[in-house]
C-alpha cells in the first residue's frame, strides 16, 4: 500500500536538502587539536592551508586546495 507524503517521503526531502545545502562549520576543541597536530607535521604551504580550516569564514575555500589525500 502506497502512503503518499509519509515519513519516508519527508525523510527523503530532508536528506535531499542536506545534500544540496552546505552546513555551517563548527570547529570543536577536539577537531581543532587534531588539525593543529596534523598541520605541525606538514611543510609550510600545506600547513597554512590546514590551519585555515580552523577559520569557518575561509574553510570552504581552503578545503579544495588541500588536494585529495588531505581532503
Amino acid at each position: 500500500m502506497i502512503h503518499r507524503d509519509g515519513t519516508m517521503a519527508r525523510l527523503a526531502r530532508l536528506l535531499d536538502d542536506l545534500n544540496r545545502k552546505r552546513l555551517p562549520i563548527h570547529v570543536t576543541p577536539i577537531v581543532s587539536g587534531m588539525i593543529e597536530t596534523i598541520a605541525a607535521h606538514l611543510p609550510r604551504p600545506k600547513r597554512d592551508l590546514m590551519l585555515a580550516l580552523l577559520k569557518p569564514a575561509v574553510a570552504d575555500r581552503a578545503l579544495p586546495r588541500l588536494g585529495p589525500r588531505l581532503r
